[in-house]
């Protein structure tokens, strides 16, 4: 099976057979394996560190006491979604080997402090905020960070490693402060999902070694010229409300852009003129309010689909943890 962020297998027991796809990103579980299984599980993630385990289940869930985490000794990618889990200290049991970690939404308010985790590279939360100054401070060398739901997003993108992270996504909840996005120079990718409180995306002209920006049912008065983003190779804009003509045109500013995705636009084909006569554009889906308009604006473009988002992140070697 397939998702957003890749392929993927569920598994229950008894387990017939281990995965065997070379794409696969993620192994997940939503009842208790045998013994057994998890055994074999364990041997098997041993030997593909970069495959993620996912547990996951409702309220009231067996999993919820984290007992199985006992199996996975040296586990690197860990996701929890459980909804019901009040104790995160189970998971000192791998905290010291954890590379990456997806904590979603508890119904109980958790404290990270619990996680002794000091290699993370990539971290993925929804809504936790006790203890998260701890996590970060703990883990300086992050390169990628997915925060879902929080209220004032930017007081914790002020506590983020400036210098090693690459990849930053935040989606709902709200931003009062933009400045301290522009703090982090050395973002490759910047995912912006349905946040309130942009006004106007200037910090971008700081993020000069930005390769991909991707920006979603925001609203926002102006999009800066990408003239000077010379990295930049992929914009989407995805149910921009506010999309005119001159942020497109401020898109294909860009000089080395190679793919482009706009959905539910109220434009009209001609408006994407600028980015028919980009030199180096291969790659664009242009989503408008009519089929007519659609299929206009594909033969003004004349381009292939664009890339997945796994894959084009994997072309780029980036971290698509959203």
């Amino acid at each position: 099976m397939t998702d957003l962020l890749g392929s993927f297998d569920s598994l229950s027991s008894p387990i017939e057979r281990l995965p065997t796809r070379s794409d696969l990103v993620r192994v997940q579980f939503r009842e208790p394996l045998t013994d057994d299984d998890y055994a074999r599980l364990a041997e098997w993630l041993k030997a593909n560190p970069d495959v993620t385990l996912r547990a996951y289940g409702t309220s009231g869930s067996p999993l919820e006491n984290l007992d199985f985490l006992r199996w996975f000794p040296g586990l690197t990618r860990l996701s929890i979604d459980l909804p019901g889990l009040t104790d995160l200290r189970p998971l000192e049991q791998v905290a010291e080997s954890l590379t990456y970690l997806n904590l979603d939404y508890t119904a109980a308010r958790v404290d990270l402090t619990h996680i002794p985790a000091r290699n993370l590279r990539g971290l993925r939360l929804v809504k936790h905020e006790l203890g998260l100054g701890s996590l970060l401070g703990s883990n300086q060398s992050l390169r990628s960070v997915a925060l879902w739901n929080y209220s004032a997003a930017d007081r914790v993108v002020a506590h983020l490693p400036v210098r090693s992270l690459e990849t930053l996504a935040i989606t709902n909840g709200s931003i009062k402060e933009t400045s301290a996005l522009g703090e982090l120079e050395g973002l490759r990718l910047l995912v912006l999902r349905g946040v309130r409180g942009f006004g106007k995306l200037d910090f971008l002209s700081r993020l000069e070694k930005l390769e991909w920006l991707w920006v979603e049912s925001l609203k926002f008065e102006a999009l800066p010229s990408l003239r000077g983003h010379e990295s930049l190779v992929r914009v989407d804009l995805d149910s921009v409300s506010t999309l005119n003509p001159d942020m497109i045109a401020a898109v294909s500013e860009a000089p080395a852009l190679i793919e482009v995705v706009v959905t539910s636009a109220k434009l009209k084909p001609p408006d994407f003129e600028p980015l028919a006569r980009h030199a180096t554009l291969a790659a664009a889906r242009i989503g408008l309010s009519s089929i007519r308009r659609f299929e206009e604006a594909a033969r003004l473009l004349a381009k292939r689909a664009p890339s997945t988002y796994w894959d084009f992140a994997k072309s780029r070697a980036l971290d698509l943890a959203i």
